[in-house]
């Protein structure tokens, strides 16, 4: 399920975002109903839900946080929208966990 955060006029996230390179499959959605901040993850390629959580809209610095953990993976993302000057685009920084297997040598 998606985590809700309370926001105050038209957020200049709203919307499907997908990465410019073209090489991810993943599609963050960013929406609002009754004042209420939505992000919901998929992976298209997958069909995978991320689970997101721990939302939060910076007003002042019109930056967006949130983490997404895909199950299939064990991937946890932890992620952080800013409106870019180029319309249509936000900047984005990621950072992830993600699980090896290992062996002794």
């Amino acid at each position: 399920m998606a985590d809700v955060i309370d926001i105050n006029g038209r957020n200049p996230l709203l919307g499907t975002w997908r990465a410019c390179d073209g090489f991810s499959d993943v599609r963050y959605t960013v929406s609002a109903e009754g004042g209420k901040l939505t992000v919901t993850g998929i992976d298209i390629g997958e069909g995978e839900i991320a689970q997101i959580y721990d939302v939060a809209w910076h007003e002042g610095k019109y930056t967006l946080e949130f983490s997404a953990y895909w199950p299939s993976t064990g991937r946890l993302t932890k992620n952080r929208f800013q409106p870019s000057t180029a319309n249509n685009r936000a900047d984005v920084t990621y950072t992830f966990t993600a699980q090896e297997t290992w062996e002794r040598v």
